[in-house]
């Protein structure tokens, strides 16, 4: 009488090992791209509220901050993200670039615009 041991076979081993590792790849894969799109959003609303925190510092003082000191003491960021405020022409306009860490795209922001874009507006340096 032959009697079979239990476990597993080498193909059905290797079967189970190679959906692991493609379930493997489709979760970094995703996540990479989650991050992504993570970073675009962030860069996206730390424009806008530093386009009206801008706003509203010129309502109350009649010139944009003269440089990123002064906008740093009127815009706090509270992200990954970084802004790199220019003024070309001592307060009357100004252009933000937002960069972050976790995406090679640079948002934009100026006086002259209204919401975040990645075209560079003609005020920027």
């Amino acid at each position: 009488m032959n009697k079979r041991k239990g476990g597993f076979t080498i193909i059905e081993i290797i079967i189970v090992v190679t959906m692991i590792a493609i379930l493997a790849t489709l979760t970094i894969f995703a996540f990479s791209n989650w991050r992504a799109r993570t970073a675009k959003t962030e860069m996206r609303n730390e424009s806008a509220q530093a386009w009206i925190a801008l706003k509203n510092y010129r309502v109350f003082n009649g010139a944009y901050p003269a440089n990123q000191t002064a906008f740093n003491a009127v815009y706090k960021v509270g992200s990954a993200v970084t802004l790199t405020y220019t003024t070309p022409d001592s307060g009357t306009t100004y252009c933000i670039a937002a960069t972050s860490v976790n995406d090679t795209s640079v948002w934009y922001v100026g006086s002259s615009t209204q919401q975040p874009t990645t075209t560079k507006p003609s005020n920027c340096p």
